[in-house]
């Protein structure tokens, strides 16, 4: 934010989150090993080179300079690794690493909590790109009485639309019965594709 400052930006705002992962000596598996559960510390192992990557965290720190990989972050990443993989609790890790991810925010980010999970999460980045994510975020709004009518079909409809703009250059393979999937459930069962956009709110 202090380049933005400079710049004469002083509405920029960022979010900090620190992500650290720790590095075997060795390459442990020949694909990506995912826990498939809710984003968490320790729930991805990544084979690169002759080497594995265990991570990553994610904790909010208020400076993005100086942060440092703490023995504590090493150890709750091989404890969840460990719960993925049980041989990881053996395996001989050799560094760790920890960077920042500058997330920025929205000026209303705060507003009703919709930018905020946009950003703290992963909802529409996994591999369904919001297939299913985008319709229980949806429901959890409705049901805390922050949207009303037609209004947050509205935003999931617009949500999804942005999602496949970066999708639809890549349909073949497992992506396209995927896509076919999604399709039956945003438009065959909940009907986005006939929201009018006058309706928003009501």
């Amino acid at each position: 934010m202090r380049v933005a400052r400079l710049a004469g930006c002083e509405d920029v705002q960022l979010l900090y989150a620190k992500g650290t992962l720790i590095i075997s000596n060795s390459r442990l598996t020949q694909g990506v090993v995912n826990r498939l559960r809710p984003p968490g510390d320790g729930d991805i192992l990544v084979p690169g080179g002759t080497v594995s990557l265990l991570g990553t965290t994610s904790d909010t720190v208020d400076d993005p300079d100086g942060v440092r990989p703490t023995p504590e972050e090493a150890e709750r990443i091989l404890r969840e690794g460990a719960a993925m993989l049980p041989g990881l609790a053996n395996t001989r890790f050799i560094r760790a690493f920890s960077g920042v991810r500058p997330l920025l925010q929205s000026a209303d980010a705060g507003a009703d909590g919709r930018g905020a999970i946009a950003l703290r999460s992963r909802i529409g980045k996994g591999a369904c790109q919001g297939a299913f994510c985008s319709a229980r975020v949806t429901s959890h709004l409705y049901g805390r009485g922050i949207y009303e009518g037609s209004e947050g079909l509205h935003h999931m409809r617009d949500f999804l639309g942005e999602r496949f703009k970066g999708i639809r250059p890549v349909l073949w393979g497992r992506q396209m019965p995927q896509m076919e999937l999604a399709e039956a459930l945003h438009c065959g069962l909940m009907g986005l594709d006939f929201l009018e956009d006058d309706e928003a709110g009501e």
